[in-house]
């Protein structure tokens, strides 16, 4: 499935959120990138996070990142599908639906969240303006980057060409 063929789905009620980008932005989305399932779920905070999943007989499979991917704000999630949950994916004709993820979230400090930090909640409590919203665009760039370190783990190389 290729990223213009990608599965969205809208379920958070944004009406009390402040105005921005993430009004016309999926909640959910579930797409392909070289074969490999990736996801980009918003959390409960509003922030984006994003997925790349590595099937059995992957080195990784099942196992926690050694330090040797290189994401946004480093890898914050491993794990198997959450059965019911926004983690796990519809898998495809011939598609494994036992995988393994890894994520990250973005919602590091100095990180747009607006659900869940209007401006004076952000000034108090870190007393710092926050500068970037990591839109749906931008995630999906890293995701991708993520997927495609995960792809060279696969074939023995190093995750990040030298």
């Amino acid at each position: 499935m290729t990223w213009e063929e990608r599965d969205e789905q809208t379920y958070e009620d944004k009406s009390s959120w402040e105005r921005g980008e993430w009004d016309n932005e999926p909640d959910r989305i579930e797409w392909r990138h070289n074969g490999r399932p990736c996801l980009i779920v918003r959390n409960n905070s509003g922030a984006l996070c994003g997925y790349a999943s590595v099937a059995e007989g992957h080195p990784r499979f099942g196992q926690k990142d050694r330090g040797e991917l290189d994401c946004h704000g480093g890898v914050t999630y491993e794990d198997f599908c959450v059965e019911g949950g926004k983690i796990c994916h519809v898998p495809k004709p011939g598609e494994p639906d036992r995988v393994w993820w890894f994520g990250f979230d973005c919602a590091h400090s100095g990180e747009y969240s607006a659900m869940a930090y209007p401006e004076d909640l952000r000034r108090r409590f870190h007393n710092e303006p926050w500068e970037r919203y990591c839109s749906v665009g931008y995630v999906r760039r890293q995701v991708e980057q993520l997927a495609e370190q995960l792809d060279r783990i696969g074939r023995g190389e190093p995750a990040r060409e030298e």
